[in-house]
């Protein structure tokens, strides 16, 4: 923790620390049943970063992404039906530098990435 001492007064401040294992360039995730894929890069970002996700056949599903400093709290969301292949450029420049989970969700089953924005 951090000490600061003003006159009479002290304060302190604890922060929880991440460190975090580099990522690859893109992370993909293979799973049955649906077969699906998922990629997520670049991983760490600057500002922006694209999702991939292709399914054998077409699939309804919710992208969401939810910021880990605040597990509750979800940033973007998106509902798609009937998709094969996913193409989205997310502009991260308006989100706080942290880690995030990426989260799809299908009838079948559910995937979560990790996403790192550095700002």
């Amino acid at each position: 923790g951090i000490k600061a001492k003003f006159s009479e007064c002290e304060v302190f401040q604890n922060q929880k620390i991440t460190v975090v294992d580099y990522l690859p360039e893109a992370v993909s995730v293979k799973n049955n049943p649906e077969n699906l894929s998922l990629k997520v890069f670049p991983n760490p970002n600057v500002g922006a970063f694209e999702v991939e996700i292709n399914f054998d056949s077409p699939t309804n599903f919710k992208l969401k992404l939810i910021n880990m400093a605040t597990p509750g709290n979800t940033v973007l969301e998106f509902n798609e039906k009937d998709i094969t292949e996913y193409k989205k450029r997310i502009g991260a420049q308006n989100l706080s530098t942290g880690t995030y989970i990426l989260s799809l969700e299908t009838p079948k089953e559910k995937v979560i990435s990790r996403v790192i924005v550095i700002n």
